[in-house]
Order: C-alpha cells, then sequence, then structure tokens
C-alpha cells in the first residue's frame, strides 16, 4: 500500500510539474526516465531487495538507457516539429483567409493597390526584358565569351579618334596566319540582304559570310549536321555550301534531318545545305542572321569582287575575332596586332597614327548599340523610380486602411494578440496585394515588352519570349518586395497602438492623429514624378531638334526599292534596262507621284570619287569629308524632296550621248567657287587630262550616310553618264499622301511582275534607313513620357487619397470652423494649401536631385542643355496642375460640410 500511495504521489507531482513547468525536449525526456527507474526500483524495494540490488535490477530490466533516452528524444523533437510546422501552416491559413475577408469587404481599395502594383512593376518589367536581352546574357552558344574579342583599327586624324571594326580580307589572312596571341582567328560580315528564290517565292533573308573558323572559334556545336570545313572555304574560290539557321530550318526546309543535302538558290548560285545552328544562335552580334556562307564561295554575294579581292588592302568590309590564347592579355593581342597591321599593310597617311585594339566582345556588343544602348540602360534606371512611386502609393494605402482600423487593432492588442503576429498578417495582407499585382504586372510587361522591343531594336534577334522565366522571376520578385516593403510601414507603425487612445469613441481623438511617413512618401511621390517629367520634358526637346535639322530631302514621304539583279547573274546593261522599265511602270500606278532610278541613295551606300576644279589648286577639306558620287534619272531630286537652288534638273536630252553635266551641292560650290555663280563652271572627275563636266545646277545639301553628320561635298551626274564602276541600281518612290507605306505592295508587284523569275523586290519606307539614328530619342520621349504620365496619376491618386483621409478626420474641425463663422472658400483655402503644399515641397526636391544628376543624362541629348529651365518649369506646371485636380474634389466636400452635421460625427 505505501508503494502505490508513494507512486500515486510522484505520478500527481510529474502532472503538476507538467502543468506549471513546461520543459525543453530533452529534459522532459530525461525526467520520464528517471520516474520509470524510480518507479521500478520502487517496486523492487517493495519485494524486499536492498536498495543497491533494486537500482540494478531496474537498470537492468530497462536495458541501454542512453539509447532509449536518445529514441525517445529523436521521436519527442519530430513531434514537436510537426506540431509546431502545423501550427505555423495553420496561422498562415488563417492569416490568408482574414486578408481574403478584408479585401472582400473593401474591394476598392484592393483594386487601387493591385492596378498600382501592376502599372509600376509592369513598367519596370518592361525595361528589365530588354536590358536583360543586350547586358545580362547576351550571346548565346558562345563559350567563354570573355576569351574572344574584336580587331579593331584605331588612328588619329587631325587630332580626332578614329575607330574602325572592318578589315581588308588580306589583313585577316596575315593575322590568321601570324597571330601567335590568339588560339584562332575568325572574319564574318555584318549581315546582308541575300536574295533567296526567284519569282513569285523569291524573298529576303539575312546572310554573313565567314570564314570556316567561326564556328569553332566561338565554341559553338551544330543543332544537326555540321559546320564549314577548312577546305570548303580555300582561295581561289570555296564550296558552294550553306550552313542555315533554327528559325530559317524549320519554316522553309520542313525542320527536320532531310534538310540536310537541300539546295538552296541564293543569288546567282546555288548553295548545299550542311548544318543548322542552335536555336538562338547569332554569332557576336545581335542581329538576325539567316545563312552563313563560306566567304570564298560567295561569288557576287562579296562587297568586294574582282580578281583582287583577296589581295586588295584599300577595301575594308569585314569583321575579325579572336580567341586569346590561355594566360594572354588583350593588351598583348593588340600590340602583336598593330606590329602585323603595320609590317604588312600599306602606309597610312602621315597625319594617322594607326594602332589595333582588341576589343571585349560583350563591351563591343554594347558599343555596337552606341546611343540606344545606353537610353535603354538609362530608361532601366529610370523605370525604378517608377516601382518607387507605386510603392510609396501603395504604402500611403495601407497606412490609410490601417488608421480605420486602429480601434479593431487596439481591441485584437487588448486581447493578447502578440506584437510578432500582429506584424505578420499585416504583411500577409500586403503579401496577398503584391501576388495579385505580380500577375496583372505580368501582363502589362507582356504587352509592353511587345511595344517596346518593337520600338527599340526592331533589327534585333530575340531569343526568349515576351515574358520568360528571367521576366517573369523578376516582376514577381519586384512584385513581392514591393509589397513587403510597402507593408513595413503600417505594420510597424500600428502594431504598438495606444491601447487607450484607440478604445476611445468618436473621431475627434483620432482626428488629431497625423502620420509623418505619409507626408515623406507623398512628398517622395512627388519628387520622383518631377524627375521623371525632366527628363521626358529633355527627350522630347531632343527629338524635336534632331527631328527639324534641315538635311535636304524628305525621307519619311519616299519610298525605296531594291532588287538584287547584279546577285543574280544579271549584267549591268539588263539590269539597267530592267529597272527603267519598272520605273515607268511603278510611275503609272495610281497614288504614285513620281519614282526615279539611282545608284544609291543617303543611307544606303556612298561612292568617292576624285574632283579637279580648275584655276584651284586644291579644295578645303569639308568636316563630312568628300567629295562623293551618285548618279540618277530625272525626276530623282522632286522625288527625294531636295530642292534645285540654282541651275536646273537633269532632263532627257542629258544621255550617254549628250554633254557631260553635273549637279553639285551648296557646300561644294561654295568652296570651289566662293562668290561666283557655279552654273555653267567647270569640274573634272578626276585628274587634269580627265574631259571638262559643266555645272548646270546646285542642289541644297542633303545627306551622305547619316541623319546627324558633318557638311560634305556631293555631286550628281545623270544616270545615262554614270561611271562604268557604278553598276548597282535602286528605285525611289514618292506616293501621294503622308503614308507611304499604304504602297508598299503594289510597287513591290509591279516590279517583281516585270520579267519573270526575278528576285524578291524589297520595298521599305526610306524613313526606316534613319530609324536606329533617330530611335535613342523616340524612345526617351515616348518611355520617360508614359512613364511620367503613370507617375503624375500615381501621385495624383495618392495625393488625393491622403487629403480625403485627413479631411475626413477632421471632420469635426471643419465644422467647429463653419459653425464659427469661417466661411466655405476659407476651408476650401485650407485644405488646398495642404494639398499643393506638399506638392510644393516634393516638386524643389525633385528639380534639386534633376539637376543634380543632369550630367549623367547630357550625353544623351541633342543640342539641349540638361539644366533647361522651361523643361523644369513645365515638370513643376504639370504637378502643380495635378496636385490641384487632386486636391480639389476633397477640398470642396470638405468646404460644404454641414456644421451640425460634422459637429454630431463620431
Amino acid at each position: 500500500m505505501r508503494g502505490r500511495r508513494m507512486l500515486r504521489m510522484a505520478t500527481w507531482g510529474r502532472e503538476l510539474r507538467a502543468r506549471l513547468w513546461r520543459p525543453g525536449v530533452r529534459e522532459e525526456v530525461e525526467h520520464e526516465l528517471a520516474f520509470h527507474l524510480e518507479m521500478r526500483t520502487r517496486q523492487f524495494l517493495d519485494q524486499g531487495m536492498t536498495p543497491a540490488a533494486a537500482r540494478d535490477e531496474a537498470l537492468r530490466r530497462m536495458g541501454d538507457v542512453e539509447r532509449v533516452a536518445g529514441v525517445c528524444r529523436s521521436l519527442a523533437d519530430a513531434r514537436e516539429q510537426t506540431i509546431r510546422r502545423a501550427g505555423i501552416l495553420d496561422e498562415m491559413r488563417q492569416d490568408l483567409r482574414a486578408a481574403l475577408r478584408q479585401f472582400t469587404r473593401d474591394r476598392a481599395v484592393a483594386l487601387v493597390a493591385v492596378l498600382t502594383l501592376a502599372l509600376g512593376v509592369g513598367a519596370n518589367a518592361t525595361m528589365f526584358s530588354i536590358v536583360d536581352r543586350f547586358l545580362l546574357h547576351p550571346l548565346a552558344h558562345v563559350r567563354d565569351a570573355d576569351r574572344v574579342v574584336e580587331l579593331a583599327d584605331a588612328w588619329r586624324v587631325q587630332g580626332n579618334d578614329v575607330v574602325q571594326r572592318s578589315f581588308p580580307y588580306a589583313a585577316f589572312r596575315a593575322f590568321q596566319e601570324r597571330l601567335s596571341a590568339a588560339k584562332s582567328v575568325a572574319m564574318m560580315t555584318n549581315p546582308i540582304d541575300v536574295p533567296l528564290g526567284r519569282g513569285a517565292d523569291a524573298q529576303d533573308v539575312h546572310g554573313s559570310l565567314v570564314s570556316a573558323s567561326f564556328f569553332p572559334l566561338l565554341g559553338v556545336h551544330p543543332a544537326l549536321g555540321r559546320f564549314f570545313a577548312p577546305d570548303e572555304d580555300r582561295l581561289p574560290e570555296g564550296t558552294p555550301v550553306v550552313v542555315v539557321s533554327y528559325g530559317l530550318w524549320r519554316p522553309i526546309l520542313g525542320g527536320g534531318p532531310s534538310a540536310l543535302g537541300a539546295r538552296l538558290e541564293l543569288g546567282s548560285r546555288t548553295y548545299t545545305v550542311i548544318g543548322v545552328t542552335p536555336k538562338g544562335f547569332t554569332g557576336p552580334t545581335l542581329g538576325a542572321v539567316d545563312v552563313w556562307i563560306p566567304v570564298t564561295a560567295a561569288g557576287d554575294l562579296r562587297f568586294v569582287n574582282g580578281p583582287d579581292w583577296a589581295t586588295s588592302r584599300t577595301s575594308t568590309w569585314l569583321r575579325v575575332f579572336a580567341r586569346l590564347e590561355p594566360g594572354v592579355s588583350r593588351e598583348r593581342l593588340a600590340a602583336e596586332a598593330t606590329a602585323i597591321n603595320l609590317e604588312s599593310g600599306e602606309p597610312r597617311m602621315a597625319t594617322m597614327h594607326t594602332t589595333i585594339d582588341a576589343l571585349p566582345l560583350i563591351a563591343s556588343l554594347r558599343d555596337m548599340r552606341g546611343t540606344s544602348a545606353r537610353v535603354a540602360v538609362l530608361l532601366g534606371a529610370l523605370s525604378v523610380l517608377v516601382v518607387l512611386i507605386a510603392c510609396a502609393n501603395l504604402a500611403n494605402l495601407l497606412i490609410a486602411r490601417a488608421l480605420r482600423r486602429r480601434r479593431e487593432i487596439a481591441v485584437r492588442v487588448a486581447l493578447g494578440i502578440s506584437r510578432g503576429r500582429l506584424v505578420r498578417q499585416l504583411l500577409v495582407e500586403a503579401g496577398v496585394l503584391a501576388l495579385l499585382g505580380g500577375c496583372a504586372a505580368l501582363l502589362v510587361a507582356w504587352w509592353g515588352s511587345s511595344a517596346a522591343r518593337t520600338l527599340l531594336f526592331g533589327d534585333v534577334q530575340w531569343t526568349r519570349g515576351l515574358v520568360d522565366w528571367h521576366v517573369l522571376l523578376y516582376t514577381l520578385g519586384i512584385a513581392l518586395a514591393s509589397g513587403v516593403l510597402a507593408g513595413l510601414a503600417p505594420a510597424l507603425q500600428f502594431s504598438r497602438p495606444h491601447i487607450a487612445d484607440a478604445l476611445k469613441a468618436g473621431a475627434r481623438e483620432g482626428g488629431q492623429y497625423r502620420s509623418a511617413i505619409r507626408t515623406v512618401l507623398l512628398v517622395a511621390q512627388a519628387a520622383l514624378s518631377v524627375i521623371l517629367l525632366v527628363g521626358a520634358g529633355l527627350f522630347v526637346l531632343s527629338l524635336h531638334a534632331v527631328s527639324t535639322l534641315p538635311i535636304g530631302m524628305q525621307p519619311d514621304r519616299v519610298l525605296l526599292a531594291t532588287m538584287d539583279l547584279l546577285k543574280t547573274g544579271w549584267s549591268a546593261a539588263d539590269a539597267d534596262a530592267l529597272f527603267t522599265r519598272m520605273a515607268e511602270r511603278v510611275r503609272a500606278l495610281p497614288g504614285i507621284q513620281s519614282a526615279a532610278v539611282a545608284v544609291t541613295v543617303p543611307g544606303v551606300a556612298t561612292w568617292g570619287v576624285d574632283l579637279t576644279v580648275p584655276g584651284r589648286d586644291s579644295l578645303p577639306q569639308p568636316e563630312g569629308g568628300g567629295p562623293f558620287i551618285n548618279a540618277v534619272q530625272p525626276g530623282y531630286f522632286a522625288t527625294m524632296g531636295t530642292r534645285i537652288l540654282r541651275g536646273r534638273d537633269f532632263t532627257d536630252a542629258d544621255g550617254a550621248a549628250g554633254a557631260p553635266v553635273v549637279i553639285v551641292n551648296q557646300t561644294l560650290a561654295h568652296a570651289a567657287w566662293p562668290g561666283e555663280d557655279p552654273i555653267g563652271k567647270c569640274v573634272r572627275l578626276g585628274d587634269a587630262s580627265t574631259p571638262c563636266v559643266t555645272v548646270v545646277g546646285v542642289a541644297e545639301n542633303s545627306r551622305r550616310q547619316n541623319w546627324i553628320e558633318e557638311p560634305i561635298f556631293l555631286l550628281h551626274v545623270p544616270l545615262a553618264q554614270a561611271p562604268a564602276y557604278m553598276q548597282q541600281r535602286l528605285l525611289v518612290v514618292r506616293p501621294r499622301g503622308s503614308h507611304p507605306e499604304l504602297a508598299i505592295a503594289a510597287v513591290r508587284s509591279a516590279m517583281q511582275t516585270t520579267a519573270a523569275d526575278l528576285p524578291f523586290a524589297n520595298v521599305q519606307p526610306m524613313m526606316s534607313l534613319y530609324d536606329a539614328e533617330l530611335r535613342p530619342w523616340r524612345l526617351g520621349a515616348a518611355m520617360l513620357g508614359a512613364f511620367g504620365v503613370l507617375a503624375g496619376l500615381l501621385v495624383a491618386a495618392g495625393l488625393y487619397g491622403v487629403i480625403s483621409f485627413t479631411t475626413t478626420q477632421r471632420t469635426q474641425e471643419i465644422g467647429v470652423r463653419l459653425a464659427l463663422g469661417a466661411r466655405s472658400s476659407q476651408v476650401l483655402e485650407l485644405v488646398m494649401r495642404e494639398g499643393l503644399a506638399l506638392a510644393a515641397a516634393g516638386g524643389i526636391v525633385g528639380v534639386i536631385v534633376a539637376l543634380a544628376g543632369a550630367r549623367f543624362i547630357e550625353p544623351l541629348l541633342f543640342h539641349v542643355s540638361p539644366r533647361e529651365v522651361a523643361v523644369y518649369g513645365a515638370a513643376l506646371g504639370v504637378l502643380g496642375v495635378v496636385a490641384t485636380i487632386a486636391t480639389l474634389a476633397p477640398a470642396w466636400r470638405a468646404a460644404h460640410v454641414d456644421p451640425a452635421t460634422a459637429l454630431r460625427s463620431e
């Protein structure tokens, strides 16, 4: 009996201890084993054993106590972790259900928050998809891209640095044979238009001429078949084989193994398909390439032809790449390449000090896009400001929500909820909003990426979809981070409420509550919006300045039509006659104002010429270079929109049998005959022994290659009197109306049906030649303008919400003012002054920050100061209008409140 009583007492003590004090797992296991050992020992004592014998027998009966203790601890730990995990998951489910119930009751707040995040994060994700392609992983399938360099010829002319990424074929061979610092050397041409097929099925594809070492140097492996063997790229004539891109293989060749051995008619030759590049491969450039052809087998597709194309060192037309040997620096390779170039090259002018630079491949890619790439990076950085504005707006929204829930939060705290649990609940609510906003932002990013890619770089090969997993993770990550960041402010601020104050009834006590965080956030939003508006204004002025440059032509009203007849085997005489017939057919089309044949146009190609002016020993060299020559049909100047300032245009009488005549541009006329009438003057296209050519007209200055360039010397001769080396022909067409692209289909059909089995007629707006050059300012103006409008809307929404909330909280105060005799106009002024003061503070901060960062944006502007006073004034004016509109509605409501109703409000 005594043993049973002691056992019951020990059991009651154990239960009491467990209820009053919660031990850890290890202590609980030790107490449990000690209890069992004590109970066993007492049983053996009751049987008459001595204490020592009873304890020994109890230990023997229990076995290995340490092992049992370890097993028990493991089981207890696992059970406790399971319980803890289940508890956490249960709490998260409760928090999630509570958040969804809150948003179901307050749908307007949830909708505004989701839209705010969708617009802000979506705009940022759009720019991320662009920057991701150009800067983060621009080279697909290139192995160890950091070991690949591009050679560039650099020299100084009249004190200016000139960098040229093109070499003659002879220079490439010299580098390939003698450059010991390079593991391998390869060459390629920039993508060119290659005629594929004839007749109705003809089309143009993008092609690049390469050396057999090109693919091995980059370390790329074929998706199907093989690449070029060294004996297929040999002088004097390589094997007519071709490697096609993955994008051409599937739609044109069926996408199967049977494509190997297929025959493709490219230009005037037929090539055998031997391999397919992997999906997304574009080589060391970002432009799309459909076919790769050995340079020695390219025939008429080469830029340079004739018997000396492989040995001439005066024609620079291909790019050279090298892979560094292990342990070799770029500086060492550049020094060795410079020595090889000087030893084997043609002597430079005395004013040039030529060296070879070894440019990192990725830096070269970024450089290649020039201003456009820098603008893309700038837009990507400024799009972060939109996210910050959205984040601040969301934080203000959540703070306003928390202010309305102060009493609810105080009740929950009074009932014993922990601060950590309360913070977690508020953050879960913000996280739910962020997740919904992130999903909506993906839709914005999908649409925005499509539009931005078209506007930014239409000629770039995009290796991923509009919203790939990079953009997906980035968008959701930014959305969640924005939500959590915005939710921290109310979570931390209201998780420790003054319970007594919060539980008091009436609006009077809560009405005096002011949130400094909300004020700071509003000022920050206004400042960021001013920065974006200033950037948009500067780019708009730059776009206007560059668009209104006097360029001596109207490319926005002209179509450019080309057909590579010479590359498809036509003789120069037959091609000339065919283009003349095409021009006649196009002129006969309804809606066509004029059309003319020319050798070239600005932006396509240039031809240099030696010029001698009788009576002048030399001519001053213009900044843009020259003299350059073009050959055109009568009507060319009217079609291009170039004015004849003096003299006359060419006529049909200026044929091959007529007297040689020429039209010069203003710069040449002023330099050759200053103060004299150039009409009737003589020039010689060559040295003093060449025949005299009579000047019959002076045309206004037009461009040679770029939209923005210095003055040049330019001459035009009749097409029938063109020098023999100018065999290429193209067609310029001027449709009626302001939308020339509407006539593209009709012009192409008229050209394509002029004769049987013609190659593809490429008809495009001439303005497309300059899109890449003008794109930085168009992009900056459009995207920053969109960012600015978005920022203005977010600021208006945030300011409206804050002023509405504060006026609601001050209803009793306003009622007292009105009851004591205040006029409605005074209340209106009081509320308006508060909103405009916040906007003014933000505007001042924004102007200061914009001025401080002006030096970063200055290189991207055109003839516009980054501190343009009018732009800053306009930005502040827009902010003022937005603030006035956002503040007026709540101010009007406050000014017309009923004093009796206001004084009774609780």
